[in-house]
């Protein structure tokens, strides 16, 4: 994906989308950080974005796509950086709050799901954010352990 397209405030996009289906409005900040590398990816986001795809849980997801869903350690790797300072700008912009170990989301900054307003890409982000909300409510260490993610 082309690198300029896929910057912070493309970012906090795809964290509030993802934070307003998530239970409480609330993530744990571990799960937050895979946030950008599972959406940013075409391949899983539109995986995640088809609603004809039945899965439980990431081991789900792993299991019957396991040439998309391989990489995701490598595209962790490669956002981490993008991805702590998404979650920075969004605390910065008033869009979520930080506590000891969550990320809350206050408000909303992007209203419309319009192509026109936000574009392709992030009405894409919105049709899969439920979808990845559902994934992400999973405990961290399944998470990482499932997308073989070492730290």
């Amino acid at each position: 994906m082309n690198p300029l397209v896929t910057n912070e405030v493309l970012g906090v996009l795809a964290l509030q989308a993802t934070l307003a289906c998530m239970p409480d409005r609330t993530i744990e900040l571990s799960n937050s950080m895979l946030i950008l590398p599972l959406i940013f990816n075409k391949r899983t986001r539109s995986i995640l974005k088809n609603k004809n795809v039945m899965y439980i849980s990431s081991r789900d997801l792993v299991l019957s796509f396991p040439k998309d869903f391989s990489a995701v350690s490598n595209h962790f790797l490669d956002f981490s950086c993008i991805s702590v300072n998404t979650v920075l700008l969004a605390c910065e912009m008033g869009v979520a709050k930080f506590d000891e170990r969550t990320l809350s989301l206050v408000s909303e900054v992007f209203t419309s799901t319009n192509q026109k307003s936000i574009g392709q890409l992030g009405a894409e982000i919105y049709l899969a954010a439920p979808r990845l909300a559902k994934i992400l409510e999973e405990n961290s260490t399944e998470l990482y352990q499932n997308f073989r993610i070492v730290l």
